[in-house]
């Protein structure tokens, strides 16, 4: 299993309503997670690091359209050696970091592990 896959898990057990993991071939730069509960959806892109999150262009450019439509776009991060996991919100701040794009934004949430119960709601709040 991947740490990104392991990520998924961990997130899917913690995440209240309908979760779904996207494995997507029609599309590039559709993020890896669904999810939605009490009528509010919500979209994450799952990264595994040491120090800051990476995006492809491709899902930089997905996660821009998707909130100029009024989509909540994330990028879930967890950084493992400090052991939290830091949620950025889109529209992010981004940095060339040769042919991909570090994100430069402040985190929307921060949360030590273990993640407690109900701490995956404030992604779904306004």
């Amino acid at each position: 299993m991947t740490y990104e896959q392991a990520f998924y898990t961990y997130l899917h057990k913690r995440t209240p309503g309908h979760f779904q993991r996207i494995e997507s071939s029609t599309g590039s730069g559709i993020p890896d997670i669904f999810a939605c509960w009490k009528g509010r959806s919500i979209w994450i892109e799952a990264k595994v690091g040491t120090n800051f999150p990476i995006l492809r262009r491709e899902q930089f450019a997905w996660g821009t359209r998707q909130t100029k439509n009024g989509g909540r776009v994330f990028v879930g991060f967890r950084r493992r050696l400090k052991k939290e996991i830091l949620f950025y919100k889109f529209p992010l701040t981004v940095k060339k970091y040769g042919n991909k794009l570090k994100v430069t934004a402040e985190p929307y949430l921060v949360f030590r592990e273990p993640l407690k119960p109900n701490q995956m709601e404030m992604l779904f709040d306004d």
